[in-house]
């Protein structure tokens, strides 16, 4: 399978058990919910899928490569890219340096001399990195910010640029780990507008975990739920919807 697919994943720590069986699946082409009240496993599945812990039982797959062992890093190599819940920018660069400083990664080889910028292809680097840069400016529509110091934007740009790094590594699986936190009901919408359509331009696997109903249930097409760290329903959202299952455990009158 192209895009993100855990299956069976157990994981213990010490007596506790997170997670007891979670199996899920992003495609490429495709948002995917995972949802579930506080405490019901979310972010250590997506540390999971990230590579931040390894499941006591359960493989983890990235287009049908069995990355279950591998590390965070090797999974950003293969094209995982995430978000956090806590917004985290370099404050004192602008918008425009905070993106290009995530593109470098992808373009500048690990060797002294090409980090020095003094190999033959550096230029070439250097001129791919800004083409790169300023299409992802204009992609999540900050190219009237791109100067301003990223420290002095609000939160919904903040998430913005957030989002533009992230792509700047050119994955192809996206974990995003609630990217409505702090925004309103405005932003938002407008976020998972630019979320729909940059899956589509770039055949992108997004599994996004969200507290925030309204973008879960607009923005995807398939949605995972659990409670108590097990899984309790999967669906579409308005399979959701219809589930006693779901609004009992989590939604209650929040899709009524």
């Amino acid at each position: 399978m192209n895009g993100l697919e855990a299956r069976d994943i157990q994981m213990r720590f010490a007596g506790l058990v997170a997670l007891d069986g979670v199996t899920l699946e992003a495609p490429r082409g495709r948002v995917t919910g995972l949802i579930g009240p506080n405490g019901a496993g979310k972010t250590t599945m997506f540390n999971v899928c990230g590579g931040f812990l390894r499941p006591t039982q359960g493989r983890v797959f990235i287009d049908s490569d069995d990355v279950t062992t591998s590390s965070p890093t090797d999974r950003a190599r293969r094209g995982v890219g995430r978000t956090f819940q806590r917004l985290e920018l370099f404050r004192s660069l602008t918008v425009r340096e905070n993106i290009a400083l995530a593109a470098e990664g992808q373009l500048i080889s690990d060797g002294p001399l090409a980090q020095l910028g003094i190999t033959r292809n550096s230029r070439a680097a250097r001129v791919a990195n800004r083409e790169i840069t300023e299409k992802l400016i204009d992609d999540v529509g900050l190219t009237g910010l791109a100067d301003r110091r990223a420290g002095e934007l609000s939160t919904g740009h903040g998430r913005l640029v957030e989002l533009a790094r992230t792509l700047a590594n050119r994955p192809t699986v996206v974990l995003l780990d609630e990217p409505s936190s702090g925004l309103d009901p405005v932003e938002s919408a407008r976020f998972g507008a630019i979320l729909r359509r940059l899956m589509d331009e770039n055949d992108l696997a997004l599994l996004l975990v969200e507290h925030d109903m309204n973008l879960v249930l607009s923005l995807c097409q398939w949605i995972y739920v659990i409670d108590f760290g097990r899984p309790i329903f999967e669906g579409t959202p308005d399979d959701i919807r219809r589930s006693p299952e779901v609004q009992a455990a989590y939604l209650g009158k929040a899709v009524a």
